[in-house]
């Protein structure tokens, strides 16, 4: 959308320029673009990088978010033993896990959203006044995943309104 095509209606035909046309698109005719604004607006900050450029910075970011979801997620347990039983069933599953791994390194948006909702678990299990970036990340989260809407119900009915009212404000 950075060139003024409508992203859920574009679609390409010789002449435009090749970097517009998506690399897993086998067949000419509309791009289905299933995501909201939000999610290509992050997309489109790095959408000027030449695409391998961009596989390489995703490849990166994703596996930081991921170990960054980790180590934050671990912080939230108060045993030790839980913390370093958390660790290994993290590495085991996720880091050296196909399914995950998959979605990491092919640069797939879930990360962001697995990351986001961890920020948000970590200052939730906080003592203090903290539900402010609790309820933004969860906000970012719906943002990004339209149906995380509904966690706003859950978090009001199971007594979080500060978070929820947070979250829907953001």
């Amino acid at each position: 959308f950075w060139n003024g095509y409508d992203p859920y209606k574009f679609e390409w035909h010789p002449g435009i320029s090749d970097r517009l046309l998506a690399p897993s698109q086998k067949y000419l005719g509309y791009n289905k673009t299933p995501y909201p604004p939000t999610l290509l607006t992050i997309y489109g900050i790095s959408a000027w990088l030449p695409y391998k450029v961009q596989q390489w910075l995703w490849f990166f970011f994703s596996w930081a978010a991921m170990v960054g979801s980790i180590l934050i997620l671990t912080r939230t347990m108060r045993a030790q033993k839980a913390r370093y039983l958390f660790l290994v069933l993290a590495i085991i599953f996720f880091v050296t896990g196909y399914f995950w791994r998959l979605h990491v390194e092919r640069g797939q948006y879930y990360i962001i959203l697995v990351l986001l909702l961890s920020i948000g678990i970590y200052y939730e299990s906080k003592a203090d006044k903290s539900k402010l970036y609790c309820g933004m990340a969860f906000g970012l989260v719906a943002s990004l995943r339209p149906t995380f809407i509904l966690m706003l119900a859950f978090l009001w009915l199971f007594g979080r309104r500060s978070t929820a009212s947070w979250m829907a404000a953001t």
